[in-house]
Formats: C-alpha cells, structure tokens, sequence
C-alpha cells in the first residue's frame, strides 16, 4: 500500500506543472459579415490592452486582448454601434483602454500630465540654474595693489616657508650643504 501512494503521490507531483500552465487561447473566429468584421477590425485598433498598455488588441497576443477581441465581435453580432461598443468597454477596463480617452476632468492627468510635468521640470531648472549663478567680477587696481601689500607684509607673522631651514631647497634634494642657522651634527660613532 506504501509503495502504491509514493507512485500516486510521484505522479501527481510530476504532473502539477502541465495543470499551472494558462489553458490555450480560444482562437478568433471572424465574423461571418465582411462589413461587421471590418467594423470590428477598425475597433481593434483603437483599444488598448489593459496587459500590455502599449498594444491595440488587433496586435497584442495577450489572453486578455483576445478575450476583449471576442467581446467587440460579439457586441458587433447583436447590433450594437462603434461607440456603444467603446462605451462597453469603456465601463468595463476605464477610460485608459481608449488610445484617445474623451478630455474630461477624470482624463485631465491623462492628457495634460506630460505637459505639466515638462512646464515643471522646465521651471525647476531654471531655478536651481539661477540661483547657483555666481556673479565674479575682476579686482580694481586699488583692490589689487591692497592684496599684493598684505601678502608681502608680515602683517599675519612670519612666512613659515621662507623662515624654514630647508627654504629654498627642493624635496628632492641631494646637496649635502647645511642650511644657515642649522649646526651640523657630528656623525654617530660605533663603539
């Protein structure tokens, strides 16, 4: 009996990913009246598919697309017109399945957004733009003569550079000569 259920239990284990795949899409069937079919062709383009957002339903191989594909053909079937149709979708997805939603205050965001969002990102700029404007302008001869007198003077006490025993020399140096005011150190003898 053990080994009976572990086969069972194996089987339905192996089998669980043929059931977790999407059932085949029911594949369109045109209608049989040229003139409804062409009226349901020109509607494809222009709703949009709720999944891909980017795609008409005449070109979006989504589920979604071909089921909204058979509820145009069907709506066509029983008379009713092109914008009953929109309408009924309209209800059914939002305003958002339309590529041309109606301008009304719902759809305002939808058609005035990217404008105001250009018009506000235009407007940012040009603020951060002014504000870190920075006007420099050139010293007078009066001004310049005043900052040559400063940095010359010991008005700030002595230049540590100049004062430095090693002024004068460069990092790299290998002159063996003494610095004046340094006294040479006897070398370290070994005992």
């Amino acid at each position: 009996m053990g080994f009976f259920l572990t086969v069972l239990l194996s089987i339905l284990i192996l089998a669980t990913p043929t059931f977790a795949q999407e059932p085949a899409a029911l594949p369109d069937q045109p209608l049989a009246d040229a003139s409804q079919e062409a009226r349901a062709q020109a509607l494809f383009e222009v709703l949009r598919c709720v999944v891909c957002q980017h795609e008409s339903i005449a070109d979006s191989p989504a589920g979604i697309a071909g089921d909204m594909r058979r509820l145009v053909r069907e709506e066509i079937a029983n008379g009713s017109t092109d914008d009953q149709v929109k309408a009924d979708m309209v209800r059914r997805y939002g305003d958002f399945v339309l590529f041309e939603p109606p301008v009304r205050f719902g759809t305002w965001l939808l058609w005035f957004g990217p404008f105001a969002l250009v018009a506000l990102g235009g407007l940012a700029l040009l603020v951060v733009s002014r504000r870190k404007r920075v006007e420099t302008r050139d010293l007078s001869p009066e001004e310049e003569a005043q900052l040559n007198e400063v940095l010359q003077s010991d008005r700030f006490g002595p230049n540590p550079v100049a004062s430095s025993p090693h002024a004068g020399r460069s990092l790299g140096s290998t002159d063996d000569t003494v610095p004046v005011g340094v006294t040479p150190q006897p070398p370290i003898s070994k005992p």
